[in-house]
């Protein structure tokens, strides 16, 4: 139509505008408070509330999972961030697992761990009894991307009860897996022995 000019309000630019002006003071905001403020509302009429590594929607009640990394390698997150918790001499990426019933396949396993950052793979050894008669033996080693990923999934699973259907069912217990050196040909006759 000739001679016609929207109003302000209905010029994309203009609403574009408006949403940036409003997104700026959510993060002046955020910054000032340490906390996010949602404007959307979740089911029944609930605030939606922000996670980091849970389930959108829902509120993350673990300490670990409430920070994330930055690109330069700070930690950020809600409240500004917290400090890692700092590892023991023999930390390492790799979790030894005891309490692992026999009949247990890696599937399950990898079910517990595939929720924490860092997760690589499960192994699971399953060895002869000792005495005869007895239980097999089973070893569970669970490998992580850095030191830092596997301490936080130990905290949090430390004392996890495998099956909480059954009353006899063990609680895991979790170790940093210690190397007792390097393996292969390391023995007298090996590179380590010559000299």
């Amino acid at each position: 139509m000739t001679g016609y000019y929207p109003r302000d309000e209905e010029r994309a630019g203009y609403r574009a505008a408006r949403d940036t002006e409003a997104l700026n003071a959510s993060y002046e905001r955020f910054l000032r408070t340490g906390q996010i403020q949602s404007y959307g509302a979740g089911p029944a009429g609930e605030p939606i509330r922000p996670a980091v590594g849970g389930n959108a929607g829902y509120p993350v009640d673990e300490r670990s999972m409430m920070a994330a990394r930055g690109m330069d390698s700070r930690n950020i997150g809600y409240g500004g961030g917290m400090q890692e918790p700092p590892l023991p001499p023999d930390a390492s990426n790799t979790l030894y697992i005891e309490g692992i019933p026999t009949g247990c396949t890696r599937r399950e396993v990898s079910h517990i761990f595939r929720p924490f950052v860092g997760f690589r793979e499960v192994r699971l050894v399953n060895k002869e009894p000792k005495h005869p008669g007895g239980d097999p033996i089973v070893l569970c080693f669970v490998d992580f991307a850095e030191a830092t990923q596997a301490a936080i999934a130990m905290d949090a699973l430390q004392g996890y009860k495998f099956d909480e259907h059954d009353r006899n069912s063990s609680n895991l217990r979790l170790q940093f897996a210690r190397f007792t050196g390097p393996r292969g040909n390391s023995g007298p006759g090996g590179p380590r022995g010559r000299r």
